[in-house]
């Protein structure tokens, strides 16, 4: 476990890093320079500081940005240094004068409460490009009346199969379209103690609510209704997860009932690995070919690229099954976005930027163009101060970007070399009504999904101790009324 979180860690920084850049920059062509800024070639000078992806990106595509934008500098601004940024460090930024223009954030709530934010609605309404922006993730970028920030990146929580391994144990390979039902053949059918493993975890239970009732997004969240329901569907998306943990089809739920760190002893982990799949480590397993079904985001679908334990078994990445034969699977969206501080000197300029980050067609091509040139070795030599501090890697990578464009999705398709049920996903959006994944844009997750919910289940379902049943009538009104507050506190905060 500690390993494939170390790697799914580089991973994601990884991604994160092929995203930002700093440099000099102005008005453009048809992706930048012509939104509510009204800018122009007269323009006087600016500063727009940014921090988020990473300080090489944000280098590497400030110099793209700056070949059509001369009068606009953008400058990597990291008070702390670099790296993460979580919404703790920006409202110590914000106290202290040094929130910068442009910046990450996991989820607009804290920030909205201490009203940090610019309201992005009159820019994007001015916008005449504005149309490139993935229309469904329009109201995922709302809180109220106001769009408070902008994805600059998607992927896709799914599930990775091993359809070699599926076919060598006499199993029907299922299609894409296929059911809940369906899965949990393949994990009943495919597990060995000891050996082999039908599923490694059951992290898809809030994306399969989703598929029972279209009225709800994950994990049971209802955004028309700013509430959670954790009604039928809900309950039987948890128990169907909570039979295959408690018959001990899965791995993770039973580790991570082993502590570890400061508390615990890695032995026993690893030796309840054994136990449970043969190896130290199920992602070993999985590497092998020994694991069925591992749910994951798309951002580490190519983790078989220059990897020394896989021995090239056939697998693929699928959407989460559907709940009845014939249904449409409807998407998981993992989105990462920027948002601009509402003390921002220059926020004509700011969104410009911004937009040349998100959802310009000309900043999708200047990603690819750093992706398809990139050279650590040569980068080092002329960065030393960046490469002295570890900030340029070996290889480059980033997500696909939210414009609404099939050049865009087929060009970052045949970079990312995605996989055919990648392809699937991303060829469907249209049709598939895809939600958004909660942690990053509603407003009291923290509060509700990881403080109340998943303790819950960990503690009472995932050991069988309590139905799902159970479990929703306790939760029901304390998650809502924490919900409430939340919204609350916002809207006191706006008055």
């Amino acid at each position: 476990m500690r390993k494939k979180l170390a790697l799914l860690l580089a991973a994601l920084m990884a991604s994160s890093t092929m995203l930002m850049a700093c440099g000099d920059t102005t008005q453009g062509s048809s992706g930048t320079g012509s939104t509510a800024a009204g800018t122009s070639d007269e323009q006087e000078p600016v500063t727009i500081t940014m921090a988020g992806e990473s300080r090489i990106v944000t280098t590497l595509m400030a110099e793209k940005f700056n070949e059509q934008n001369p009068n606009i500098t953008i400058e990597y601004k990291h008070p702390d240094g670099s790296g993460w940024i979580s919404n703790e460090m920006l409202l110590k930024w914000a106290a202290a004068g040094d929130l910068p223009d442009i910046f990450y954030l996991q989820n607009p709530g804290v920030l909205v409460q201490n009203d940090l934010m610019l309201d992005l609605k009159p820019y994007y309404d001015a916008d005449p490009d504005n149309q490139l922006f993935y229309q469904n993730l329009v109201q995922y970028s709302m809180v109220g009346d106001q769009m408070v920030l902008l994805p600059y990146s998607i992927s896709f929580y799914g599930l990775m199969v091993n359809k070699d391994l599926i076919a060598a144990n006499n199993l029907e390979v299922p299609d894409y379209d296929w059911t809940i039902d369906e899965l949990v053949t393949i994990a009943q059918g495919l597990t060995r103690p000891g050996s082999q493993l039908g599923l490694y975890d059951v992290t898809f239970w809030s994306s399969l609510i989703p598929q029972y009732d279209t009225s709800l997004e994950h994990a049971g969240y209802n955004r028309a209704e700013n509430t959670w329901d954790l009604g039928e569907a809900w309950q039987t998306s948890v128990q169907i997860c909570a039979d295959l943990v408690v018959n001990n089809y899965t791995a993770a739920e039973r580790l991570n009932r082993i502590p570890q760190g400061e508390d615990g002893n890695w032995d026993d982990w690893y030796a309840a690995s054994r136990e449970i799949c043969g190896v130290d480590d199920p992602w070993i397993l999985w590497q092998q070919g020994g694991v069925g079904i591992w749910g994951e985001g798309s951002y580490w679908s190519n983790w078989d690229q220059n990897n020394d334990l896989y021995p090239g078994f056939d697998w693929d990445f699928y959407p989460i099954p559907v709940a009845e034969e014939g249904n449409i699977s409807r998407p998981t969206i993992i989105t990462d976005s920027y948002a601009i501080s509402k003390n921002c000197e220059n926020p004509d300029a700011a969104y410009e930027v911004l937009k040349f980050f998100t959802y310009s067609k000309e900043g999708f091509d200047a990603r690819c163009e750093i992706w398809e040139e990139y050279d650590a070795e040569a980068l080092k030599a002329e960065y030393p101060e960046m490469a002295e501090a570890g900030e340029i890697l070996d290889t480059m990578s980033f997500n696909l970007s939210p414009v609404d464009d099939q050049e865009v999705r087929d060009k970052w398709c045949e970079l990312y070399n995605a996989k055919p049920g990648l392809r699937y996903i991303i060829d469907n959006m249209a049709e598939s009504n895809p939600f958004i994944d909660g942690f990053k844009l509603i407003p009291g997750w923290q509060e509700v999904y990881t403080d109340i919910i998943e303790p819950a289940l960990k503690e009472s379902v995932w050991t069988g101790e309590k139905t799902a049943a159970d479990v929703a009538a306790e939760l029901q009104d304390r998650v809502n009324t924490v919900q409430q507050e939340v919204f609350a506190a916002m809207e006191d905060t706006a008055s």
